[in-house]
């Protein structure tokens, strides 16, 4: 099954590729055929390879390591109060939502870090 058809929000691309990959029935199981699926599909994504990383889509090993971060927001208690940060967002930037940056403004100011400062364009 494409991966780009499980991050899809078009029910009749989903549906189509579920039952053209499960089968003609019409009844999918989640426990037993949905979840291995799902399950063998990230483990494809992760089981390092580096002839993988040849590849145009991600490499699995960089698959790996972000599904192996910490979320800011978690961590971002630990920085040094004598630590300045800049936060510079674009409004319109796809990967890395404005609202991403509002809450780690709000954190920071949440944990009274004294020096911060929000820039979105």
């Amino acid at each position: 099954m494409p991966f780009s058809v499980l991050q899809s929000n078009n029910i009749k691309d989903v549906t189509a590729a579920l039952i053209k990959h499960f089968g003609t029935s019409g009844y999918i199981s989640i426990d037993k055929q949905l979840v291995s699926a799902l399950v063998k599909k990230y483990e494809n994504l992760i089981d390092f390879n580096s002839l993988k990383c040849n590849n145009l889509g991600p490499c699995p090993m960089w698959w790996r390591s972000v599904s192996d971060l910490e979320r800011n927001l978690n961590i971002i208690g630990n920085i040094s109060k004598s630590t300045g940060i800049l936060i510079l967002n674009g409004e319109n930037d796809s990967q890395n939502p404005v609202e991403q940056a509002f809450l780690l403004q709000q954190r920071l100011t949440d944990i009274n870090h004294p020096d911060h400062l929000l820039i979105t364009s």
